[in-house]
């Protein structure tokens, strides 16, 4: 079987998360492999890039969409739990839950609105979307591109706001001592 979608990955993902415990990616990523019935070589399949495992890469899409909309919780980093809406929409949608299920919810419209995004969202039957039939390849691209650079940055932010406030003062630091023009400019004492 080949490896499933990213959307065809979140229903089942709820119902794994249905028991109310939480679980860590890796015990997802596990279980789905096994209902979905997957080959050692369809786990080994990497995206084009060749960068990441075609089935980690979808399983970790469904997860951050699900964890957007708040149908998951993610108590602590790669550790999920389901919510109550979570719940209720793996209740009210027996066979599928994809991103026309996810559509009703505004933080689905927040987290696909990219903010550096050059082109505007494409609006279809009422809901914004990122891709559609009428989009030209470079607005898909586009698209595409300011959907990643959001979830990075919410993921990276998500990650900074995990750590101790020593850590942040590090890593301002850091950054600040990378930057070349920052340190040609700056007052602040090194």
């Amino acid at each position: 079987m080949p490896v499933p979608d990213f959307q065809t990955l979140m229903r089942p993902i709820l119902f794994v998360l249905s028991d109310g415990q939480e679980h860590a990616v890796e015990d997802l990523r596990t279980e789905l492999a096994s209902e979905f019935e997957l080959s050692e070589s369809d786990l080994e399949e990497r995206l084009p890039s060749g960068r990441a495992k075609t089935f980690n890469n979808r399983v970790g899409w469904a997860t951050t969409y699900l964890y957007r909309c708040g149908l998951v919780a993610r108590p602590r980093r790669s550790i999920y739990v389901i919510t109550e809406r979570g719940r209720e929409v793996l209740e009210q949608n027996q066979q599928r839950v994809d991103l026309s299920v996810l559509s009703q919810f505004e933080e689905l419209q927040k987290f696909r609105r990219a903010r550096s995004n050059p082109v505007p969202p494409i609006r279809t039957s009422g809901a914004t979307t990122l891709v559609t039939d009428d989009a030209t390849p470079e607005e898909r691209i586009a698209a595409a591109y300011g959907e990643l650079r959001t979830a990075v940055a919410e993921e990276l932010r998500d990650r900074i706001l995990d750590q101790p406030p020593e850590f942040l003062e590090h890593l301002v630091l850091v950054v600040h001592l990378a930057n070349p023009l920052a340190q040609a400019s700056s007052t602040w004492p090194v």
